[in-house]
């Protein structure tokens, strides 16, 4: 272990010194990370928490408890310091000395931990409606749960990846109506189909039905057709769904997601699982049938009896006609990811995804699997749906307990737009904003693949430009990964509450925070490796780090386990892309100030061979949890 290690032995003897004060009932030991280096690399504020308790000054306190620490292993020196404070410094040889052997001895496996302990957590991401093509919004969903998947298994939990797919309803009879009676063409040539279904046939089918009762009724009759199944019309609907999906895998694969099945709704409104869902509602007494009132025929969850809802609204979950509303849908759905209900689906090979794994998919036919029943259920849903999701957790406490409500978590963000200089210089819009946000109504969206060929032709043209002999299938290449990682990577650095404001120009500036700085400061890196031979690791000296350069680089590396066990506790990927951004920033000023391969003593030139190797190696396992893809050369 490295920081996280000095946080675990620091806690375990203050700890220590608790018990033998009787107060070892305390859950928090208070350590933070001070602002400056001067007071040490692990602060504990207990003393100041404990003074009116203690009834003693906090510096008294503080110094009782420094008096009572002993060095050794990573602690090398601790202080009181006032008003109450115990800082806490590293042994940096010791750190230095562990931190580049975990680093190259555990290799992808460096900054992993055992604390999930094989709990199943299933995470629902993606889940776009199979109507359109996958745009900037969706890919930050993408975005998140691939990482957040991704950080979860590093952390030894079992994780499960679905995609849901909303193959019914007025989304999908909207298009399937454009080409059975409003003259559409469904072969039309030259056009992505995900993309000509979203960004015009939906488009101009919902401003035909604007104006038209007579289309109105087309549609509910389309819509019912579908929802029925067994017919003509359902058959063509679930092959425009196909078309549509496959297109969309296709994008989300660009993205480094991949997932583990797919669940259509057809499939869950003729399993049954939805009557059997609503039965257990039915038995637990907190959905009831309205004869009077607003809600007259309504099936109704009486949200205003529950106290600690009291101020919530009552949920409609079936209107008086019998239509479910998206809330009733997602009920049983939600049920049957806890494992509350028992399994009604079948599953077959959908496909084989880029990495050689099987995407399995509900259907007719096909085998059981073990999917759902999980002990966590992460749904990774914009915050628009907050109140949405807020009442599934709600209606599940109330059926099970508060434990089963409090694991059906909404992993929720804002949304993604686009900015003026962007959109100006790039899609040739004129706004009066800073930003752009996409609307569906006026038939503006912000596709990723149109996006991500855009930041590829411009990123390969750069890197053909100073690389003239450059192949032109490299260029590709490099140009793919760099337009992803920029894509990508203000997605995930930015709070999931906070809107993103994407910009084509700062995202391939490999001068200023982004994902192509990133990928651009592993490159140098590379190009060190390449021209020598790694050493032993038995040639590192902890001894010969003179730099303060190093010695910062050398503590970042040691970030790593620990910023990964918090990241996890958290369930937040952003300090993760914050971090891959900061070991970046830490290399680079290494690079500039530490010749590496021109040092002037043999031994130095070892040493820091293997401290570059150390941080390849750790952005490699960021890169892999983040599903940012590095580059060797640019």
């Amino acid at each position: 272990m490295t920081l996280l290690g000095l946080r675990m032995e620091v806690e375990a003897q203050i700890r220590e010194w608790l018990k033998s004060k009787d107060l070892d009932n305390l859950e928090s030991v208070s350590l933070e990370k001070p602002p400056h280096r001067r007071f040490g690399d692990l602060a504990c504020s207990l003393p100041l928490n404990l003074a009116k308790r203690l009834k003693k000054p906090p510096m008294e306190i503080a110094e009782e408890i420094a008096s009572s620490v002993e060095l050794g292993d990573l602690i090398g020196r601790v202080e009181a310091a006032p008003p109450g404070y115990v800082n806490f410094f590293v042994d940096f040889e010791e750190l230095a000395h562990r931190t580049i052997s975990s680093a190259l001895t555990e290799g992808m496996y460096y900054g992993s931990l055992k604390i999930g302990k094989e709990v199943k957590v299933q995470i629902e991401h993606t889940s776009v409606n199979p109507n359109k093509a996958i745009h900037i919004g969706h890919a930050r969903n993408i975005s998140l749960g691939t990482a957040l998947t991704n950080l979860l298994g590093f952390v030894g939990y079992g994780v499960e990846v679905m995609n849901f797919i909303d193959d019914t309803g007025t989304q999908i009879a909207d298009i399937a109506m454009g080409f059975l009676h409003l003259g559409f063409d469904y072969k039309k040539p030259g056009v992505k189909f995900d993309q000509y279904c979203g960004d015009e046939v939906y488009v101009k089918v919902t401003r035909m039905l604007e104006d038209s009762d007579e289309l109105m009724k087309v549609r509910a009759d389309t819509a019912q057709k579908i929802d029925e199944g067994g017919n003509e019309v359902a058959s063509f609907a679930k092959e425009i769904a196909n078309r549509v999906l496959r297109q969309q895998l296709a994008t989300c694969w660009r993205l480094g997601a991949e997932y583990d099945a797919l669940i259509w709704e057809s499939d869950i409104l003729r399993s049954r699982l939805w009557e059997n869902g609503l039965e257990e509602i039915k038995k637990m007494g907190i959905l009831r049938y309205e004869s009077e009132g607003k809600h007259r025929g309504c099936w109704v969850v009486k949200l205003k009896e529950i106290p600690e809802y009291a101020t919530e609204e009552d949920k409609v979950l079936i209107k008086s006609d019998g239509t479910k509303t998206y809330v009733a849908k997602d009920i049983p759905f939600a049920m049957w990811k806890m494992g509350k209900l028992s399994s009604p689906f079948r599953f077959s090979s959908y496909t084989n995804q880029p990495s050689g794994r099987t995407l399995w998919s509900t259907g007719v036919e096909g085998e059981a699997k073990s999917f759902g029943s999980a002990h966590i259920s992460i749904n990774v849903i914009g915050s628009e749906q907050a109140r949405l999701q807020k009442i599934i957790g709600l209606i599940l406490s109330s059926l099970y307990g508060e434990g089963l409500g409090e694991n059906y978590i909404h992993y929720g963000y804002e949304k993604v737009s686009l900015s003026r200089d962007t959109v100006e210089k790039y899609l040739g819009l004129l706004v009066d904003k800073e930003f752009l946000h996409m609307s569906g109504r006026k038939g503006i969206y912000f596709n990723v693949d149109p996006m991500l060929d855009l930041l590829k032709n411009m990123a390969a043209s750069e890197s053909k430009k100073r690389n003239p002999d450059l192949p032109g299938d490299v260029a590709e290449e490099i140009g793919e990964r760099i337009a992803v990682s920029s894509l990508k990577y203000p997605l995930l650095s930015m709070d999931r509450d906070k809107m993103v404001v994407f910009d084509v120009d700062k995202a391939l500036n490999i001068t200023e925070e982004s994902g192509s700085y990133i990928l651009y400061g592993y490159a140098r890196a590379q190009r060190i490796l390449e021209k020598a031979e790694t050493p032993e690791l038995l040639d590192f000296d902890p001894n010969l780090i003179s730099s303060q350069e190093e010695r910062n680089l050398i503590e970042m590396i040691a970030e790593l386990p620990l910023i990964v066990s918090e990241a996890a506790e958290s369930l937040n990927v952003k300090p993760l892309a914050r971090y891959i951004y900061r070991l970046t920033l830490q290399f680079n000023k290494f690079y500039e100030t530490c010749p590496v391969l021109s040092a002037d003593q043999e031994v130095l030139k070892r040493n820091r061979l293997l401290l570059v190797k150390a941080y390849s190696q750790t952005m490699e396992n960021l890169s892999a949890i983040l599903a940012l893809p590095l580059l060797k050369r640019m």
